[in-house]
Parts: structure tokens; sequence; C-alpha cells
């Protein structure tokens, strides 16, 4: 699956029409990130090569392939680096985004309840940015990789018409409330 979509990433007549590139390029940013451009090139190749000889021996029972039990394992490893709370010892690349059912991140150190409301995508996903930095008190670094993630990362896997909900969420409203009084205040006291 990973060879599939990267082969229609590097190809360059390839056209993503209606897929999303953004996601398509996390899955495979730990990919390329421990074989390098050129060794996905040529894992491609190879792979090209492996479903030629497959359709070839399309009415032969298959065989059991090691190379694709030793791909299983080398993401499971991949996969078990990455972590819902990291630790003191861990090193943070990057953070990613994640929308799943609230009962299954219960354990994860960062993260926003999304239920039924009338805010849009962006300004939810901002909220929840700030939500989860304000969770990060004490702890700069991971804060500073929340932030890092870019808007259209958090929209696309935002849901539309929600209200953020979390430890903290009343906090922020009430920061940018100020904030937004403290602007209206000051153009009133420029205009008088």
């Amino acid at each position: 699956m990973v060879i599939d979509r990267l082969q229609q990433l590097l190809r360059k007549d390839a056209k993503m029409k209606g897929a999303n590139l953004s996601k398509s390029v996390m899955g495979i940013i730990p990919i390329l990130e421990k074989w390098g451009v050129e060794g996905m090139r040529q894992r491609i190749l190879e792979a090209d090569e492996e479903s030629a000889k497959k359709e070839e021996q399309a009415q032969q029972p298959p065989a059991v392939e090691e190379d694709g039990e030793r791909e299983i394992r080398d993401m499971t490893v991949l996969m078990k680096k990455f972590t819902p709370s990291p630790g003191p010892d861990d090193v943070i690349v990057r953070a990613y985004p994640v929308l799943s059912s609230f009962e299954a991140m219960k354990n994860w150190r960062y993260r926003v309840k999304l239920v039924s409301g009338v805010m849009k995508k962006g300004k939810a996903s901002k909220q929840a940015v700030e939500v989860m930095c304000l969770g990060a008190k004490g702890r700069d670094v991971e804060a500073e990789f929340i932030r890092a993630v870019s808007d259209n990362e958090y929209i696309s896997v935002c849901v539309g018409d929600v209200r953020v909900e979390g430890q903290g969420v009343n906090k922020v409203v009430n920061a940018q409330k100020t904030a937004a009084n403290q602007l209206k205040s000051e153009k009133n006291k420029k205009k008088g």
C-alpha cells in the first residue's frame, strides 16, 4: 500500500485528483526518513518488478513472502515509536493531528473532545490547538511541536460544525473574549 502511494507521488505524470496530498505525504514521511528518496525509488522499481513477476505466476499457488513479513515487522517497529504521551527520554520529531473516538484516546496527554455544535472547522481547530498548548504548561518543546503543525493539517482531520470540549476550554474562550474586548476598547479610544 505504501509502495503504491509512493509510486503515485514520485511519478511525474501522477495527478492526485481529489486526493489530499498532505494526508498522503504525512503517512509517507516516516518511511522516507527511514529509507531516503533514492532508497524508496529503488524499492518502487523492485516492487514494479515483483508485481510483474506476480502477474506471470498468477496461476501458481501463492507462496509466503519473507520480504512482506519483514516490511510488516519494520512498520510495526516504526508504529511503536509513535507515542500518545511522550516521556522525558523521548525525542520528539513531529506532532500529528489524529481524529478518533474519545475513548480510544483516553490515555493521550493532548486531546480535546469535539461534539456537535456551530463552530466551523478552522475556528475549532485553532481553539483545540490553544487548549492543548494550555495543557502543555512546563512542556514548551511539546507545545511548539503542537503549534508547528499547519492549520490545513488540523482542518483536514477535523469535522465540521463542532464545539470543542476539554480541560481548559473555558480559559481559552475567556482569554479570546478578553482580547477581543480589549481590541474594541482600544479602537473606541482612538476614535474618541
